[in-house]
């Protein structure tokens, strides 16, 4: 083969490119994958762990993202700074993401320093990843299966036609068809039935699916068919579909399915002319490097052409390329419809030129010599040729290698008990720490039910009538209520006021007979019970009279006394349905608060909370199975700002902070000990607890670091202050062939400090 054919041949290949997080996000769990592009196809190099958060909190969001991301950036280096995301229907309204929802996303960015670079939703990804890979739009009923809930989706032609959210039961097949009939009975499903993006194993949903009469319930012309989708493929969609774009618009050049067949034809038939020169007609294809881009003229002589346009000699790189090498990232305005563009990398641009000056030298050289030129022209082209080399390998050895230094040295600790003032402005007086905090007001209301734990006895007193004896000289009377003791000491109270005459007496043959005064009255039990029922005969004393003086007998004997125990309302129940309710609306009212706030600021709620309405179905003793509590309460949250916190602690801490240490903000460990209210302001009393480091100066490591051998930069590190250990990364693989040492250049030594 010609030495030209030979050039055409070559192919120049990019540096590794940069790697990408892709992040879906359903309403209960989160999903990674890591990914990259690579001979213009977008591809996953590995998939993170799938994590649940509760769909609403900061906290909740962020950790689980940190989660994932950070499985799935294990054993990856450089780690991803730049992510895509991958966001369900409810995230989205028209082609925007809804207000509510985009201060979790800015957050999320802002704390695990990530770079956004747009979304795409997450559904109609997948139906592009299936067009691709069935060769047609797709119809079928599409089911996101989650832990609590599952998300219908109608799909037509590859479009959603309409969605429907119902809560998961036992049974998915009962939920699935209370979807569709949402949809209308009426309406004509497609025969396919699909679920995808679960958590666990989808088997016995696909189970009973199939076994579920979907003929007799909805309009299906056959039986549909069911199938269930990896666990993972919404998170690959997400890469294939989003992360195509993306890289469009970074500068990657992506290949589209009629562009690679075209390709593959391409290399068959360089192939084939390989392998038969002579007998093959064909035109040639077209070189991926063109001759002419190498430094060489086709059907000319290099020599032949003016002197004056002698071969161009590739220059140094200026200072402003080598600073250029580590661009600052573009900012790109998070979830904008068009991204920015950011140029491709220059070190590649640098070598490539390298490449093509050594092989413009190395041709140069070549034809001299069979040309039988001057001697001292093939000592130029030489010299030129060996300048390339030279030229080459000072850009390789200069620009390729990395290093990821991770260097962790140990904290100091230092605490203080610290009293803070929070109020506004216009409250402030002589406070010794001062925090200026804006009063948010929430009202919140709700209701609570409870069973009842009380007991109560009801039921009938028994009465009946008495006859009272009056055994003394003088008239008695005895006022309504006076007690009588009877049976077993049992207590009857008179229901009336009865006055008895006095006793007297009669002449008779056998002498004097003495008569006691007598007088009917009414008399009824002091308590309920049966117990009280005395048969007639039984005797009665007074309680506050001798039964010498007077007494009393019933003839027909007392009826009417019964009782039975029922549940009533008890104070313990009253109370402890008071302090439940209180405690949940606090703290929905807290949530209300917090969801107010910016992701700069804190808010320390109010002990003190008023009740603006308080109502019990029963009071105390009424007889009820369960009782009801409506309330309201107002809360009071204080918010400040998170910075200017720090900005006040570090005050505090100043005169404490060792020479030669900084205050690290983000170890601040700050714990409310004690909280009182008055007159509109909240009064701290706080536990304080923050890190020191030693001050580093990053730039000079890096200078002292550079050339190293990782056991020699080990060695150095040890005498850093408060030195704990050290990882030393270096890339690319390859090239540790060559040399072992740290680059050459600090700009590719990325340093980072961490506190053990």
């Amino acid at each position: 083969m010609e030495l030209k054919n030979i050039i055409s041949r070559f192919k120049i290949k990019k540096e590794q490119q940069e790697v990408f997080f892709a992040l879906e996000i359903a309403q209960e769990t989160i999903k990674s994958a890591v990914w990259t592009v690579e001979e213009g196809k977008t591809i996953v190099l590995k998939l993170g762990s799938t994590e649940e958060w509760d769909g609403e909190t900061e906290d909740s969001f962020v950790r689980a993202v940190d989660k994932t991301i950070s499985n799935a950036s294990e054993g990856i280096f450089p780690e991803p700074k730049a992510i895509i995301f991958g966001l369900s229907q409810e995230w989205i309204s028209g082609s925007q993401i809804i207000e509510n929802k985009k201060p979790l996303l800015k957050t999320l960015c802002e704390k695990l320093a990530l770079k956004p670079l747009g979304f795409v939703v997450t559904l109609e990804a997948l139906l592009e990843y299936l067009k691709k890979e069935e060769g047609v739009p797709v119809n079928a009923i599409f089911v996101a299966l989650e832990e609590t809930q599952a998300t219908i989706f109608w799909v037509e032609l590859g479009r959603i036609k309409d969605s429907q959210l119902v809560g998961r039961s036992e049974d998915l097949a009962a939920d699935l068809n209370e979807g569709l009939t949402r949809f209308g009975k009426d309406k004509s499903f497609p025969a396919r039935i699909i679920v995808f993006d679960g958590i666990a194993d989808f088997e016995e949903a696909k189970q009973q699916l199939i076994s579920f009469d979907w003929q007799a319930e909805l309009n299906f012309l056959h039986l549909p068919r069911v199938e269930t989708l990896e666990p993972n493929i919404a998170v690959k969609a997400v890469v294939v579909a989003g992360g195509a774009e993306v890289a469009k618009s970074l500068g990657f050049e992506i290949k589209e399915e009629a562009e690679e067949e075209k390709i593959e034809e391409t290399e068959k038939e360089e192939t084939k002319q390989e392998s038969f020169p002579e007998s093959s007609n064909k035109k040639e294809a077209e070189p991926i490097v063109q001759a002419e881009e190498l430094g060489f003229k086709i059907g000319e002589d290099i020599l032949d052409v003016e002197k004056s346009a002698a071969p161009r000699q590739e220059q140094p790189p200026t200072q402003k390329e080598l600073d250029n090498l580590h661009p600052a990232p573009q900012e790109l305005e998070i979830f904008s419809k068009g991204l920015k563009r950011q140029k491709p990398s220059l070190t590649f641009s640098l070598i490539t030129n390298r490449l093509k000056g050594v092989f413009s030298s190395f041709r140069l050289s070549f034809l001299s010599f069979k040309k039988g030129k001057k001697k001292f022209v093939f000592l130029l082209s030489s010299l030129l040729f060996l300048g390339g080399l030279v030229s080459l390998a000072f850009a390789i050895f200069w620009y390729l290698p990395k290093a990821k230094v991770t260097v962790f040295i140990s904290s100091k600790d230092l605490d203080k008990e610290i009293g803070i003032t929070l109020a506004s402005e216009s409250k402030i007086e002589d406070e010794a720490f001062f925090l200026k905090a804006n009063e948010i007001e929430e009202k919140i209301t709700g209701s609570k039910t409870k069973e009842t734990t009380g007991e109560k006895l009801i039921g009938d007193k028994a009465t009946g009538g008495i006859t009272i004896l009056n055994k003394t000289d003088t008239e008695q009377t005895f006022n309504k209520g006076a007690v009588l003791i009877g049976g077993d000491d049992f207590k009857f109270l008179l229901d009336e006021e009865v006055t008895v005459a006095s006793k007297s007496s009669e002449a008779t043959e056998e002498g004097e007979n003495i008569i006691y005064g007598k007088q009917q009255a009414k008399i009824v039990a002091a308590s309920i019970g049966a117990e009280y029922n005395l048969a007639a005969g039984s005797n009665f004393t007074f309680k506050e009279y001798p039964s010498l003086l007077y007494s009393a007998k019933t003839e027909e004997g007392l009826s009417g006394g019964m009782s039975r125990e029922i549940k009533a309302v008890d104070k313990k129940d009253l109370e402890a349905l008071l302090s439940d309710l209180t405690d949940q609306l606090k703290n929905e009212g807290k949530e209300k608060i917090k969801s107010k706030i910016s992701s700069t600021e804190e808010v320390i709620i109010s002990e003190d909370v008023e009740v603006s309405e308080k109502k019990f179905s029963a009071k105390e003793g009424d007889e009820a199975d369960k009782i009801d509590l409506n309330l309201e309460l107002k809360l009071t949250g204080f918010v400040y700002e998170t910075e200017e916190l720090s900005s006040l602690l570090k005050d505090v801490f100043a005169e404490s902070i060792p020479e030669g240490y900084d205050f690290d903000n983000s170890q601040l460990d700050f714990e409310i000990i004690e909280t009182t209210t008055k007159n509109n302001k909240v009064f701290l009393q706080t536990g304080a607890k923050i890190k020191l480091i030693p001050r580093l100066n990053t730039e000079e490591i890096k200078e002292n670091l550079k050339g190293l051998k990782p056991t020699e930069a080990e060695g150095y590190l040890k005498n850093l202050p408060n030195f704990s250990r050290a990882e030393i990364l270096l890339s690319p693989k390859k090239l540790l062939l060559l040399t072992k040492n740290l680059p050459y250049n600090k700009k590719n030594i990325y340093l980072e400090i961490k506190t053990d």
